[in-house]
């Protein structure tokens, strides 16, 4: 049982967001909210818990092992939450189109997707 769980700002910050989501589709979020602590950003968040200004939170599983003070004990399951998704753009009016290209097709490489991997981040297929 927690006293306080800190979480991202639902009205700013996307990892509150799906907080929220989360809470929601489990039915509790009346009573996370009442004792949350809401952060200005998910690293504000990890911080919390990790000098335990806060019992728990909620963060990105790949942030969450960036911190060795912080202990995941739970992930959401599948499907209880929309997909994290960080998508990557081309400006359209860039003077550097063909540098571009080949970047993104790079981040799309058995490489980087080796590196994401490293990091905790899946390909999105």
């Amino acid at each position: 049982k927690s006293e306080k769980i800190a979480i991202g700002d639902p009205e700013s910050v996307p990892v509150g967001q799906y907080s929220k989501q989360l809470f929601e589709n489990l039915k509790i979020w009346d009573q996370v909210s009442s004792k949350a602590s809401l952060g200005t950003n998910v690293t504000e968040v990890l911080n919390w818990v990790a000098e335990a200004s806060a019992d728990a939170g909620v963060v990105y599983s790949t942030d969450a092992a960036s911190n060795s003070k912080v202990e995941v004990v739970t992930e959401a399951k599948e499907r209880s939450v929309s997909k994290v998704i960080y998508p990557v753009g081309i400006v359209k009016s860039t003077k550097n189109q063909e540098s571009v290209k080949k970047f993104t097709e790079f981040l799309k490489s058995d490489e980087a997707i080796k590196v994401f991997e490293s990091y905790g981040f899946s390909a999105n297929k």
